[in-house]
């Protein structure tokens, strides 16, 4: 005669073994204790602390960078000693917690840091609600500029302040990053555009969308603008009281430096409102803008995350044009690039292929780029040789050559004719091209393209070999036994 267990006692052991099952699935190498900026007398520190462990709707995430906000140095005086800060991230999930959703291990994502936890660290922990898919367009070091103020910006022009097709918009302080991301969003919603940002930043806020630009330092925007439908001010709270008197009646003034005065907005016919604290939910239809290229981001400074101190002095000085952000890299794995700022790369001794010492690759590079970015035939380059000495590889082990052409050819101008051409003070080019040509890169123009855009050959920086025609490199170089890539 057999005999059945109470149902209570059914119902507990199938729940506990349901719950052991799925309340973590974790990679087996993850350590102990993690690296990590933590708060100390209001400044930051980096020290060794536990890695934390996911709780249900969780997910732990191996951080690959993270965001600087003026919020995280702001709220350290008041914060206690020891907790991280940091909220932006972007990384690879290496732990899930119960109730995680479709959500597993190896997962790209950005998202915002749990609550008791922080970005400025090798492991961090994040809501399911407050994480998204890193957009395959860009580096993790990019993608951990979005998360804050990406958020923050959808939700001042679109949840908040409802914007609509054919409004006008004013956007205060639109180079930071809430107002670059701002620009953006409200120019993808068909918005008619107007900025305010010091006369450098000019150019770089028309390449974002922007269709009017005023400077700040010398016109009271005031004087200038009248009419408009939304006000988004992002610098402090003065300028919101004078952003009443630019709004038409029935418009709306949305600030994130604190709420806008309620009788004045009333007396003028407008509303006030404030966005609110960033969750995360909002990721999705950023991430949306990301892939569909209307939205992208400019990171100011790169920082190693041991360098967090400094990332705040700089954010504190309130002049960067769009994010800062900490690359964060376990110390035992990290690799010096070859050629800096381009993106680092982690060694990989099990993979199945791994670079060979004496290949050869000539990059054909017809593609132009926007002025304030560095084209992708030269990042790609970068990265190669990086890929090489992540592999223990010299620069001197691969031969690299290069034929631009076409609309590229800018990249490979002095300071002085890309500035005549674009109106943009520096090349952005130049510094990794020297980098390039430093580590033996051959780096070649064609004479033909110079000739039919009526470049003279001075405007061509020191050190690039100007080449009969593209066409006479490419088939030197592969009759030489060199493997051919275009970039389009």
């Amino acid at each position: 005669m057999s005999i059945k267990p109470p149902s209570s006692f059914l119902s507990t052991f199938l729940a506990t073994a349901t719950l052991l099952a799925v309340t973590t699935s974790i990679r087996a190498d993850t350590p102990a204790t993690m690296r990590a900026g933590v708060i100390a007398d209001g400044s930051v520190q980096i020290r060794s602390v536990p890695v934390p462990e996911p709780g249900p709707g969780q997910v732990r995430i191996k951080v690959h960078a993270a965001g600087v906000n003026p919020v995280d140095w702001k709220r350290a005086t008041n914060e206690s000693n020891g907790r991280i800060p940091g909220r932006d991230l972007a990384g690879v999930i290496d732990a899930v917690g119960p109730s995680a959703g479709s959500w597993k291990v190896g997962d790209a994502v950005i998202g915002l840091a749990a609550s008791g936890t922080g970005s400025y660290a090798e492991y961090a922990l994040a809501s399911i609600t407050a994480i998204a898919p890193k957009p395959d367009k860009l580096t993790f070091e990019e993608a951990a500029g979005l998360p804050v103020v990406a958020e923050t910006a959808w939700r001042a022009l679109v949840t908040v302040g409802e914007v609509k097709k054919g409004q006008r918009v004013l956007i205060h302080g639109g180079a930071g990053g809430v107002g670059s991301m701002a620009v953006q969003i409200a120019k993808a919603k068909g918005a008619h555009v107007i900025t305010t940002a010091s006369a450098r930043n000019h150019d770089y806020l028309r390449s974002l969308g922007a269709d009017e630009t005023i400077d700040y330092n010398t016109t009271r925007f005031e004087d200038v603008v009248r009419d408009v439908d939304l006000v988004l001010n992002t610098t402090n709270p003065e300028v919101t009281q004078r952003s009443i008197g630019v709004i038409k009646s029935g418009g709306i003034l949305v600030s994130i430096v604190g709420e806008p005065p309620a009788d004045a907005c009333k007396a003028a016919g407008i509303r006030g409102a404030v966005t609110g604290p960033s969750s995360g939910e909002m990721l999705p239809r950023v991430v949306e803008l990301v892939n569909a290229d209307k939205l992208r981001v400019h990171i100011s400074q790169q920082l190693p995350l041991t360098e967090a101190a400094k990332a705040w002095e700089l954010s504190r000085s309130g002049h960067t044009r769009g994010k800062i952000v900490l690359t964060v890299v376990p110390a035992s794995k990290l690799v010096y690039p070859i050629i800096p700022n381009v993106g680092g790369a982690m060694p990989l001794p099990q993979a199945a292929e791994q670079p060979l010492q004496g290949a050869k690759v000539v990059f054909e590079i017809t593609a132009g780029a926007k002025p304030d970015e560095v084209n992708k035939g030269v990042v790609r380059m970068a990265r190669m040789l990086n890929v090489y000495g992540a592999a223990g590889l010299k620069a001197t082990d691969v031969k690299v050559a290069a034929a631009f052409h076409g609309e590229a050819i800018s990249a490979i101008l002095t300071d002085a004719a890309y500035q005549a051409k674009f109106g943009v003070e520096k090349n952005p080019n130049l510094p990794v091209l020297n980098d390039l040509r430093k580590a033996g890169v051959e780096v070649f123009v064609c004479g033909q393209a110079l000739a039919i855009k009526g470049i003279d050959e001075a405007d061509v920086v020191e050190g690039v070999t100007v080449a009969a025609a593209a066409l006479t490199v490419l088939i030197s170089r592969q009759n030489d036994g060199y493997t051919y890539i275009l970039i389009p």
